[in-house]
């Protein structure tokens, strides 16, 4: 069997991928015992990491599981470049490699991979153990009605505002964007034709095209509209909607008093928010950490955190809603095991560490700056002490629900049909006429 084009773009894969035939099911691990009783005397597993700081969460973590865990399980790891870690991971499953019990996988990737994975159901209740629980609902990796991975690192979008400001301007924090972007232009601050303090800025930027298609599902997501169909075939009808266009027009409109989103990123943007040149943005809800910081920020103890604007906040839509169920978007790791083990229980003993420990996960979240998704690490009063947009994450996480599934499969071809037109809408473009233009650009990628 050939793939071809679309096959890469719907699946997730690299450009410059060597060929990949992809499997109806990945012929996995057969194991009749899922209790603890099934584990070997002494086990040494394998996982594979990336470079990135995920990577560097999961080093800290196998540390502290093999001196745990000494002389009973031992974890060895290899890494890799996060720029090429996906290709190697699917080659590695594909060739039917037993190198590596346990990946780390990114919510924008388990359309790639989630035919190489070995369920846990059969673990979690041999352990007594809830995902809902953990974790608030939907948040574990699901496919087919199995669970594939539990979540370990995540940080849901929240609102950043400056309290001083909106004090004094006699603003609370905004429940709609229609009422963000009304407050923003009266919280600018000019000296002669320059901002000293901006309204606000468009979180991530649009400077490249990952971050362009992040920003869009920051604020489609709350408002009922996503990108692809749940297939992943197509662009979803929701693209081309009055809810769609609805929202540009007022990303458009706060764009106006922002700082320039053609060229910002979002390490610009903590740079800003440190400088005391932001009155309010989105942000991942961990880089509270970096705006708080005493050292080298100067609106420390003068920032609040809160759920991001959208339909759950409010409750209503200011304006057309998208038909479907509004939840944050978030950026998700996974910790998954692959198929071909030789050691499910040795491997699922280091997963349940990782991300269903509160030891594992208070470990890397205080230690190895870690953003957790145990609900009970989020409540803890070191984890508030450290993160001051953890409650405002834990209410996302208990009550509003946080997306599992990208905005799309990790694609070079769809995020650039989406940031050309992203590029256009904050030069001045008709709203209408890029809601179009996005949908009709997805659709020629995963069609062609």
């Amino acid at each position: 069997m050939k793939t071809t084009r679309r096959d890469f773009v719907k699946y997730g894969l690299m450009a410059g991928a060597a060929p990949l035939i992809l499997p109806a099911r990945y012929a996995g691990a057969q194991d009749s015992s899922f209790s603890a009783d099934s584990l070997p005397a002494s086990s040494e597993i394998g996982m594979f990491i990336d470079t990135s700081g995920a990577g560097k969460a999961w080093e800290g973590g196998i540390a502290l599981f093999n001196e745990r865990n000494k002389g009973r399980i031992s974890v060895r790891y290899d890494s890799n470049d996060y720029s090429s870690f996906l290709q190697k991971m699917t080659l590695l499953f594909f060739s039917g490699s037993q190198q590596y019990d346990v990946f780390p996988v990114n919510g924008e990737w388990t359309a790639a991979v989630e035919k190489y994975l070995l369920p846990l159901d059969g673990f979690l209740e041999a352990d007594g153990l809830d995902p809902t629980t953990l974790f608030g609902p939907n948040a574990a990796l699901t496919s087919g009605g199995k669970v594939l991975g539990l979540p370990a690192r995540n940080a849901p979008n929240v609102f950043a505002y400056r309290k001083d400001l909106y004090d004094a301007a006699g603003f609370g924090a905004p429940k709609t964007i229609d009422e963000w972007a009304e407050q923003a232009p009266k919280l600018s601050q000019r000296s002669g034709d320059r901002f000293s303090v901006y309204g606000t800025s468009i979180a991530e930027g649009a400077n490249a095209p990952h971050f362009s298609t992040v920003m869009l599902a920051y604020h489609y997501f709350p408002q009922g509209l996503r990108i692809l169909t749940p297939d992943l075939s197509g662009p979803d009808p929701s693209l081309n909607s009055d809810a769609a266009v609805h929202i540009l027009s007022v990303l458009q409109k706060l764009a106006a008093d922002a700082p320039n989103q053609l060229a910002w990123s979002y390490n610009d943007n903590i740079t800003a928010w440190q400088q005391g040149t932001i009155a309010s943005s989105n942000i991942y809800a961990a880089r509270s950490q970096a705006i708080e910081d005493p050292k080298s920020s100067m609106v420390g103890g003068k920032v609040a955190y809160t759920l991001a604007p959208g339909i759950p906040t409010g409750g209503e839509a200011a304006g057309p809603a998208g038909p479907h169920k509004p939840v944050y978007f978030g950026g998700p790791w996974y910790i998954t095991i692959s198929a071909k083990t030789r050691n499910p229980r040795a491997a699922w003993e280091l997963v349940k560490f990782l991300a269903a420990s509160e030891e594992g996960q208070a470990h890397l979240a205080l230690n190895v700056n870690n953003q957790p998704t145990l609900l009970n690490v989020l409540r803890s009063e070191a984890y508030q002490k450290k993160d001051p947009a953890a409650k405002a994450a834990l209410e996302i996480y208990e009550k509003w629900g946080w997306s599992t599934v990208a905005p799309v499969p990790r694609s070079a071809d769809v995020e650039l049909a989406i940031h050309n037109q992203v590029q256009q809408l904050f030069s001045g473009a008709d709203p209408k006429q890029v809601a179009a233009g996005i949908y009709d650009g997805v659709g020629k990628v995963l069609s062609g």
